[in-house]
């Protein structure tokens, strides 16, 4: 009884460093999602901030933006190969976390 108490204790203790460790995981994620989004010109990361964490079509973006479609649809396009080109290495993790 005694070893399955200590048992299930180091599982416990393991899953908490594990979540921790997960959670600072996100954490960091973020700040290279941000970091990478800071380095996108303004107008073409308000168009993919919009789309993107607001839900926003992209005829709402054009409307409010006052820009043709076809602009918002080249930003997107600017947005994301840039975004992809920087976080390459945590692309498959960053759509995780913003899934």
């Amino acid at each position: 009884k005694e070893l399955e108490k200590s048992w299930q204790q180091e599982s416990q203790e393991r899953m908490a460093l594990f979540a921790s460790y997960e959670l600072y995981s996100t954490i960091e994620l973020e700040e290279m999602l941000n970091t990478a989004l800071a380095r996108l010109p303004e107008k073409i990361r308000i168009v993919f901030e919009k789309n993107r964490f607001e839900g926003m079509t992209y005829n709402e973006i054009a409307s409010e933006q006052d820009i043709s479609v076809k602009t918002v649809e080249a930003y997107m396009t600017k947005a994301l190969k840039q975004l992809r080109i920087e976080l390459k290495d945590y692309l498959p993790l960053i759509l995780l976390l913003l899934s």
